[in-house]
């Protein structure tokens, strides 16, 4: 543990073995302050990684609320929280009080347009898929203009799938936008039906499973 948190940053480490790292501390039940002090770091790694281990996201929850005052935190670390714990779909009480949801409404003006599209998740998270209270209107109008507005790239391997797609007469519609905001990569109607068709490449993928971000949008 000396040894990583000596390090000026942990950028030499991929998600994946950010996360392995914590795991085995946790597992072992072990606590160093080095480590763990960057809470939002941890959860991001292991929400990246699509690691699921509920009781650490519950031990670092909890762990936020004993230090009882959110400020402490970066408008980065506070967006990197949210999104982490919208990825694993670990509701604990740090998420649904309306403590995280105040400083969420007074940090509006200082995150940056990717905090705001993680935002923009964990609202959808808490109000669709928990039907708790999510992010107040104002803030909530501006995170999803920013998640709508977030430019696409198509890749050569949807280009090859939408024309395929074409040849069977499907008439695809690409970068098709759902009433939550996402953007499908393809939309094709079959036998009267809509079907969404996502393109994953490698990228969407650590191993064989599928990341945190990949996740979370076929959730949502």
């Amino acid at each position: 543990g000396d040894a990583i948190v000596r390090k000026e940053n942990l950028d030499d480490f991929t998600p994946q073995a950010l996360a392995n790292i914590v795991w085995a501390y946790a597992t072992a039940n072990e606590h160093h302050p080095g480590l763990f002090k960057d809470f939002s770091n941890t959860i991001w790694a292991y929400a990246t990684a699509n690691i699921q281990y509920p009781r650490l996201f519950k031990r670092v929850s909890d762990a936020i609320l004993e230090q009882g005052n959110l400020s402490l935190f970066t408008s980065q670390a506070i967006a990197n929280i949210a999104w982490a714990y919208a990825v694993s779909n670990c509701d604990c009480p740090l998420m649904s009080g309306a403590a995280f949801r105040e400083v969420l409404l007074h940090r509006q003006n200082k995150f940056n347009e990717e905090n705001m599209r993680q935002l923009y998740q964990w609202h959808l998270w808490q109000t669709k898929e928990l039907a708790n209270e999510g992010l107040s209107k104002s803030v909530r109008d501006k995170c999803k203009q920013i998640f709508i507005s977030a430019a696409t790239a198509k890749s050569a391997f949807q280009n090859n799938v939408v024309g395929e797609l074409n040849v069977m007469n499907l008439n695809p519609v690409e970068e098709y936008k759902t009433p939550s905001g996402y953007s499908l990569d393809v939309l094709v109607e079959i036998n009267g039906k809509k079907v969404g068709v996502e393109v994953d490449g490698p990228f969407h993928y650590i191993g064989r499973e599928p990341n945190g971000s990949t996740l979370l949008k076929r959730r949502q």
